[in-house]
C-alpha cells in the first residue's frame, strides 16, 4: 500500500497498533457490526474469507453462528497473533498472512467480506482491493466502511487517528455501489448503520435532547441517515 503525506496503513502501522494489545475482546462495534451482517447473510453452513481480518472477531462469530469455517487473511503478524488467541481449540480455522492485492487462494468462498479495510486504499487500490472480494468468492459479497459523515471525516484526518489506523477515508455510498457493480457484482444491499460509531450516544441525546426510550424506537430511522458505518451486500 502507497504512502501519503498523512501515513500509510502499511504492516509496520498495523503491527505497532495490535502489537500494543495483549487479548482482543468482543467489544460494542464488533457486536453491532455482526449484527448487521447477520441481517444480510446467513453464516451457517457457508465458508468463509475474511479480507483484512484484523484480530478476527467478527470470523470467530460466524463461526459461533454456524459457519462450516473460516478463512482469515492479514498482512499484520500481530493481528493474526491476536486471532490465533481468540480461536484457540477452535476448528476449521485457518490463518494466512497475505496482502490482499496480491492475494491467490486454491478456491473461492461462499462469502468473502471484510470491515473496516477498503477504505486504507485508495485510486486504482481501492478498485483492486474490492475486487479481491469478487475474485475469491463464489457466492456474497459484503464490505463495512465508514460512511461519508462529516464525523468520519473529521476523524479521518486527525494525526492521534492516522497514526494508530494509517491512511483511510470515508466511503459514500454511491462510490461502494459503482465499485462493487464495477467488478461484475450485483448489489443488493446498501445502508448505513450504527449511529454511535462516530459520535457517542450522550452527545447525540444531547444534539437531539430526545429521551434513550425514544432513540431507541427512532434509531433505525436516524441509522439511515446518521449511521456512522456503510454496509454493502452483493451477490457474484
Amino acid at each position: 500500500m502507497k504512502c501519503d503525506d498523512l501515513g500509510d496503513s502499511g504492516p509496520k502501522v498495523w503491527d505497532r497498533t495490535w502489537g500494543s494489545r495483549q487479548e482482543i475482546g468482543l467489544d460494542l462495534n464488533t457486536r453491532v457490526i455482526f449484527k448487521n451482517l447477520s441481517r444480510e447473510i446467513s453464516f451457517r453452513g457457508k465458508s468463509i474469507l475474511e479480507l483484512c481480518s484484523g484480530s478476527g472477531r467478527l470470523s470467530y462469530l460466524a463461526l459461533r453462528s454456524g459457519a462450516d469455517r473460516v478463512t482469515l487473511v492479514d498482512f499484520s503478524e500481530e493481528a493474526l497473533r491476536l486471532a490465533r488467541n481468540l480461536f484457540r481449540g477452535m476448528r476449521e480455522v485457518e490463518f494466512i498472512k497475505a496482502d490482499i492485492l496480491n492475494l491467490s487462494l486454491p478456491e473461492k468462498y461462499d462469502l468473502v467480506f471484510s470491515s473496516g479495510g477498503v477504505e486504507h486504499f485508495k485510486g486504482k487500490e481501492l478498485s483492486n482491493a474490492v475486487g479481491a472480494h469478487v475474485k475469491h468468492s463464489n457466492g456474497s459479497v459484503a464490505i463495512v466502511v465508514p460512511s461519508d459523515l462529516y464525523f468520519n471525516r473529521r476523524r479521518s484526518v486527525d494525526p492521534k487517528n492516522r497514526e494508530l489506523y494509517g491512511y483511510w477515508r470515508p466511503i459514500p455510498s454511491g462510490e461502494m455501489k459503482a465499485l462493487l457493480e464495477g467488478q461484475g457484482v450485483h448489489v443488493r444491499t446498501l445502508r448505513m448503520f450504527h449511529v454511535t460509531y462516530s459520535i457517542t450516544l450522550p452527545r447525540i441525546l444531547q444534539l437531539a435532547r430526545i429521551e434513550p426510550v425514544l432513540y431507541t424506537l427512532l434509531e433505525p430511522l436516524l441509522a439511515s441517515r446518521f449511521g456512522g458505518l456503510l454496509i454493502a451486500v452483493g451477490e457474484v
